[in-house]
């Protein structure tokens, strides 16, 4: 009986101190083929809401799309198509509390660029 609690404890021992030991000659990342990243599809995505915040300085404005919904920061850039009413708009145009529908990309770094911005 005593013989078997030692094994049993050897046993534990063992199985606690083996995953901190490296080991020798294998590793998983060189037992696996290297496949290039595909980079993400660029989807247009949506969103509407109220501009709270425009920054002139750096092309860039924050909307919050509802009551409960977190504030996205969006890059407009020249590209950007601006339109107020159905009418062709320019960036300095723009005003906090205006409510809008953007369309916009998200980029790898998830930075979010304007496409189209519509004042409703």
């Amino acid at each position: 009986m005593a013989l078997r609690l030692f094994y049993i404890a050897v046993f534990l021992a063992m199985m606690t101190i083996l995953p901190f030991f490296p080991t020798a000659g294998f590793s998983v990342e060189e037992a696996e083929p290297t496949v290039a990243k595909v980079p993400k599809r660029k989807e247009l995505q949506e969103a509407r809401g109220k501009i709270i915040k425009i920054d002139p300085a750096n092309q860039r404005i924050r909307i919050v799309p509802g009551l409960f919904s977190r504030d996205k920061e969006m890059r407009v850039t020249a590209q950007t198509k601006i339109t107020i009413q159905g009418r062709p708009a320019n960036f300095s145009e723009l005003r906090p509390g205006d409510k809008v529908r953007v369309r916009y990309l998200t980029s790898d770094r998830e930075e979010k660029t304007a496409e189209f911005i519509e004042v409703i």
